[in-house]
């Protein structure tokens, strides 16, 4: 039976698009920054960004229906908003199908893609970095949480009926003097989808090299296959609703700069910035403690080959 696939991705996480489609099958990277403070942290939860501004730790996980799991005996015994959850840190994603449905799958981006998402272009402007120690086979140690590896499928805007609407954010032209500040519509996820697959199992690899393991999914009657990658703030990591998570200003965009080189991050704390804060989306509404923030970027398109 065939069925449809959607991964969601939301937090804090970093779109890379490869510009070489020749004999390549990884056609866009997707990048999670270490926020755990496992790498130059003198303490968990004590990395600043380059404007001094304390960042909060997030945790990434991979989310999906139990009911789902191929070697769950009796699917009748396990409720069906019941789901299963795998911490990703340290490990490359990647999604396995077979190569006739990969290939009746190509790798595109919907309009939607980019029209809701912010590019590092546009917030940063000339500083923005090509993430290039960043999408490789054997990344710097402790520098990134994961990455999300994608070689076929549509990455596009596809809210589900209960996703909060997007809002209009207002961005500050701080690094990117050339234009007028920004007022843009921005989506807190973002969605892989993939059609008429007949097998599906996520890979997950150690960074550090090793085997992966695998998780195999299979829809339950004609129902989609529903994955979801997330990295949200530890306060409420699981987005439950809840009165007793403090809502505070949400900066946690200010992530994806601490994907620039160092030599970047350098440059704008000693010469750039000049005690003005790091340009980010700025909402009056939709607090941070739900987890309905911490939008994903864009980052430079590039050439790069990770398989």
């Amino acid at each position: 039976m065939a069925f449809k696939v959607r991964i969601g991705f939301t937090g804090v996480c970093s779109f890379v698009i490869n510009t070489d489609a020749t004999g390549r099958r990884v056609r866009a990277c997707v990048v999670l920054p270490d926020t755990e403070g496992r790498g130059d942290y003198q303490f968990p939860g004590s990395k600043k960004a380059p404007d001094g501004t304390q960042l909060r730790r997030h945790r990434a996980y991979l989310k999906f229906k139990l009911q789902q799991l191929v070697g769950v005996a009796n699917k009748k015994d396990v409720p069906v908003d019941s789901e299963g959850f795998v911490y990703i840190e340290d490990y490359r994603v990647s999604f396995k199908i077979p190569d006739a449905e990969r290939l009746a799958n190509p790798f595109m981006t919907d309009p939607t893609f980019r029209k809701y998402l912010l590019s590092m272009d546009e917030v940063a402007g000339s500083y923005a970095d090509d993430y290039d120690q960043i999408v490789k086979p054997t990344p710097p140690a402790r520098l990134i949480a994961a990455q999300v590896l994608i070689d076929s499928g549509t990455l596009k805007y596809d809210p589900r009926p209960n996703d909060p609407p997007r809002s209009t954010w207002v961005i500050p032209n701080t690094l990117n003097g050339k234009v007028p500040p920004l007022s843009k519509s921005l989506t807190h996820e973002m969605a892989l989808e993939l059609l008429n697959i007949s097998d599906l199992t996520i890979l997950l690899a150690p960074l550090g090299g090793g085997a992966p393991d695998e998780i195999e999914l299979k829809p339950v009657a004609a129902e989609p296959v529903e994955i979801t990658i997330a990295h949200l703030c530890t306060e409420n990591p699981l987005r439950w609703r809840s009165k007793d998570v403090k809502q505070i200003d949400d900066v946690d965009f200010k992530w994806h700069y601490m994907l620039f080189s160092k030599t970047t991050r350098d440059n704008l704390e000693i010469n750039v910035l000049g005690g003005l804060p790091l340009p980010i989306p700025l909402t009056p509404i939709q607090p941070a403690a739900q987890g309905a923030n911490c939008p994903p970027s864009i980052a430079k398109d590039r050439d790069f080959n990770l398989g």
